[in-house]
């Protein structure tokens, strides 16, 4: 857990016996990372760390061994949670087991997950060479940008000095699969490794991040073309409910459940 005060928890100076393991194999990928000339890139989302996304763009990274991968996501979906953090509030966070990579995940949002990854001492650097956050399922386009944690992840590096870039994938209900985030990270791979090349050359221009929307099939793509940012927006529509309608809802999705759980947890220890 970490409280903000600028220090790391026991979580991480004292590890248990049971992380033993997984503390030596993270500690062996940071000396690696801290010897390298390659540069690190930072990996969240909105959708969660086990996310078909976020996986299919770490492998993709790995894989193609131009740069460590770092990441520190969610450890459940916070999607239009938009720019939100946890102040005054403990984050838990753990280390996760993604081959190749240093992972840890949060109870925090995307913000959260770019800003503890840049102040916790986590990970072996100060800020990373860049932030890329996805690939998300569904568009960021228009409006949306401002509801999107997708986003939000990027543009909280952004605000702190480090270039990012955020990815979303055109999802269509009943037509996209799984199978379409590897053909979103095998095309996103281009712009990442054009946007290191000129970080690192020192020429990558200041003052914006990328926000990179991908058409539903990835692979058929026509090119990449930069544009100025649309107003499009999808309306919301409301739905008044009964309180009968509200209860029979949280039984069915078994919330319901897990809150009479909770009482008699709770009773239990009084």
């Amino acid at each position: 857990m970490y409280t903000g005060g600028g220090y790391l928890p026991p979580r991480f100076t004292q590890p248990q016996e049971a992380d033993v393991a997984e503390e030596v194999a993270v500690s062996s990928r940071i000396v690696e990372a801290e010897g390298s000339s390659l540069p690190n890139v930072l990996i969240t989302n909105d959708d969660g760390i086990n996310a078909p996304g976020l996986r299919a763009l770490v492998a993709a990274l790995i894989e193609d061994g131009s740069c460590h991968v770092f990441v520190c996501a969610p450890d459940s979906e916070k999607s239009s949670v938009s720019h939100s953090i946890t102040p005054r509030a403990i984050l838990e966070v753990a280390s996760v087991n993604i081959p190749g990579a240093t992972a840890f995940e949060t109870s925090g949002t995307p913000a959260d997950c770019v800003s503890l990854a840049m102040t916790a001492s986590i990970f072996p650097w100060t800020k990373p060479t860049l932030v890329v956050s996805g690939i998300n399922k569904g568009s960021n386009c228009g409006y949306h940008i401002f509801y999107s944690g997708t986003v939000a992840g990027a543009r909280e590096a952004y605000i702190s000095g480090v270039p990012a870039i955020s990815i979303s994938l055109d999802w269509k209900r009943g037509k996209s699969s799984d199978d379409d985030f590897k053909s979103a990270a095998a095309v996103s791979l281009p712009l990442i490794k054009a946007s290191l090349r000129d970080i690192q050359g020192g020429v990558y221009p200041k003052g914006f991040f990328l926000n990179v929307d991908l058409p539903a099939s990835p692979s058929e793509h026509k090119g990449y073309k930069v544009i100025r940012q649309g107003t499009s927006r999808l309306s919301l529509k409301w739905k008044k409910v009964t309180q009968e309608k509200r209860m029979q809802m949280l039984k069915d999705s078994g919330i319901g459940l897990q809150m009479s759980q909770l009482g008699l947890a709770a009773s239990a220890a009084v």
